[in-house]
This record gives C-alpha cells, structure tokens and sequence, in this order.
C-alpha cells in the first residue's frame, strides 16, 4: 500500500531550546517534488494541521523525485506539558525530534 507523502525533510536545524527552527524540505507538487526550501517551524507546524503527510527521508541518487522514507510515520503535533512539540510518533519527546533525520 503507498503511503500519501506531501514533503520530504531531509535535514533539520534545532535552536538550543530544542525546537525546530528551520527544515529542508521537498515539497510535493502533483506527481513531482519541488527544489528543496527552508521552512520555519510555524509554516511547519501549519503545514501538519492541515493534514499534510511530511515525512523524513532522503533523495535517492540520480534518480529526481524518488526518496527513501527514513521514518515509519508522518509528523505529528503532541502535547508536553502546556508546549506542543513535533515528533515523528516513536517517542514522547519534551522537544521536538524528528528521528534519523541528520542536522544542520
């Protein structure tokens, strides 16, 4: 079964709070991806509550708009304590996490 993917994070840069300050990421465009961008974490966070599926991953090389999916889930919103945190579902984090992807 193909799972629905509206972007691809490839890398993610943290502030020392340990929340998301920016994300590189494919967005998805009909059949193709656009170029990579750099999202905040509010366009981020908009983003997830519109039910897009943003997953990490990579680029496979040479082959365009072909990615390996590097978590099992898409990004969610969870609440931790009055903050509301972005993870990838595995863990109950205090900050946000998206595992596996690298930083930058």
């Amino acid at each position: 079964m193909k799972r629905k993917v509206d972007g691809v994070i490839e890398a993610v840069h943290y502030d020392h709070d340990g929340k998301i300050k920016w994300v590189r990421m494919y967005e998805r465009h009909g059949l193709v991806y656009a170029d990579a961008k750099l999202f905040d974490r509010q366009e981020l966070l908009k983003m997830i509550r519109d039910g897009k599926a943003i997953f990490g991953g990579k680029r496979k090389p040479g082959l365009g708009s072909v990615f390996e999916l590097i978590t099992e889930k898409p990004l969610q919103i969870e609440k931790s304590g009055n903050e509301e945190v972005i993870t990838t579902g595995e863990q109950h984090p205090s900050k946000d996490l998206i595992n596996a992807v690298p930083m930058f």
